[in-house]
C-alpha cells in the first residue's frame, strides 16, 4: 500500500498543477472471484455479510461490520492525506441478501426497537410489505448513507471541502431493487453526496436515444432540487456513439464521460462545440419546461 500511496500523491500534485482534481473511483464491499479476491475472502470472513436466508458468509463485506468501517475510512483518509480530492465509492450496500451479522442485528435494535428475526422462515421476511421489512429496507438506506457521513467527520479538519459523487443505472427509475434489495437510494446519498451521475449501459446509444434521453432528463431532478452538477457515463467504442453521447448530455445540461477512441473525420468535431460557439452553459443554465412531472419514489417502491 505505501507504493499505492506514493503514486497516488504524485499524481495528485501533477493533478494539482494543471488545476485538475483527482477523483478516486473503486469498488469499495465486494470480493471479486479474481486475484486476490479468494485470499481476501478467506482472511476476512468475519467482516463479510451475513445471509438472510441461512446465515452464512456471502462474498460482500458488511458496511456495518466495525473492522471493514474502519479500515476503508482509515485507507480514504490516507488518500485525502495525499492529495485525493474526492471519491465515487460503489457498492456501500447490503445487496439483496443482506445483512443479518451481528453487527446489523445489534445496531438496527438500538435504532428502531425492533430485532431481525433469527429464523429465516419467519412470516416477516415473506414479501417487502410486511412491517418489519419495510422499517428494515428504510434503515439500510440510511446505515449506507451514514458511511459516508462518517468519513466526512473524519476528514473535515484535513478535506472540508471533500468531493463525493454517485451514479445508477436507468433502471432505478423505473423498479425499486435499488433502494429496497440493496439498501442504496440517491435521494437519500443527496444528504452528503455533491455530485449525481448515470451510467448508460448501452453500447450503441444511437439505437437507444430515444429511451436514453427520457432517463437523463428524469434524473436531472437530483439537480434541480439539490443544485448538483449532472453527469453521464457512456461505453460508446466509435466516435460515432460518442457524438451521439455527448448530444444527450449537452442538451441535459450534463457533463459527459466520454471513451477514448479515435476520431472519425466524417463525424462533426463535437468537442470543440463549446459554449463560444453556441453550446449551453452548464453552469447557471436555468430550466424553462411548463409542465412538470412528478416522481413519486414512494410510489415505485
Amino acid at each position: 500500500e505505501a507504493r499505492g500511496q506514493e503514486n497516488i500523491r504524485q499524481i495528485a500534485a501533477e493533478a494539482h498543477k494543471r488545476g485538475m482534481k483527482l477523483i478516486d473511483h473503486f469498488d469499495a464491499t465486494l470480493v471479486w472471484n479474481i486475484g486476490e479476491g479468494f485470499r481476501v475472502l478467506c482472511e476476512r470472513q468475519l467482516e463479510l455479510i451475513r445471509s438472510l436466508h441461512d446465515g452464512l458468509p456471502s462474498y460482500q463485506f458488511c458496511p456495518n461490520n466495525p473492522v471493514f468501517r474502519k479500515t476503508l475510512h482509515d485507507y480514504l483518509v490516507r488518500d485525502v492525506e495525499n492529495g485525493v480530492d474526492g471519491f465515487q465509492v460503489d457498492e456501500v450496500q447490503f445487496w439483496h441478501h443482506g445483512c443479518t451479522c451481528q453487527w446489523c442485528r445489534e445496531a438496527f435494535r438500538r435504532d428502531t426497537g425492533w430485532w431481525i428475526p433469527e429464523n429465516e422462515c419467519d412470516s416477516s421476511w415473506e414479501t417487502r410489505w410486511t412491517p418489519f421489512r419495510k422499517r428494515w429496507h428504510a434503515w439500510k438506506v440510511r446505515q449506507a448513507t451514514n458511511f459516508f457521513l462518517e468519513l466526512r467527520r473524519r476528514v473535515k479538519g484535513i478535506k472540508p471541502d471533500l468531493v463525493l459523487s454517485a451514479y445508477t443505472t436507468p433502471w432505478a427509475f423505473q423498479y425499486p431493487s435499488a433502494r429496497v434489495n440493496h439498501g442504496r437510494d440517491l435521494n437519500d446519498l443527496a444528504r452528503t453526496f455533491n455530485f449525481f451521475g448515470l451510467e448508460v449501459m448501452s453500447r450503441c446509444v444511437l439505437r437507444d436515444a430515444r429511451f436514453t434521453y427520457p432517463a437523463i432528463k428524469t434524473q436531472n431532478f437530483y439537480g434541480l432540487d439539490y443544485g448538483t452538477p449532472m453527469w453521464d457515463w457512456y461505453y460508446g467504442a466509435d466516435w460515432q456513439n460518442d457524438y451521439v453521447s455527448w448530444a444527450l448530455s449537452a442538451m441535459a445540461g450534463r457533463s459527459p464521460m466520454l471513451s477514448e477512441v479515435a476520431k472519425d473525420a466524417s463525424v462533426p468535431d463535437y468537442p470543440g462545440f463549446g459554449v463560444a460557439r453556441g453550446a449551453m452553459k452548464r453552469r447557471g443554465a436555468t430550466p424553462i419546461a411548463e409542465t412538470a412531472v412528478l416522481f413519486s419514489v414512494a410510489s415505485r417502491d
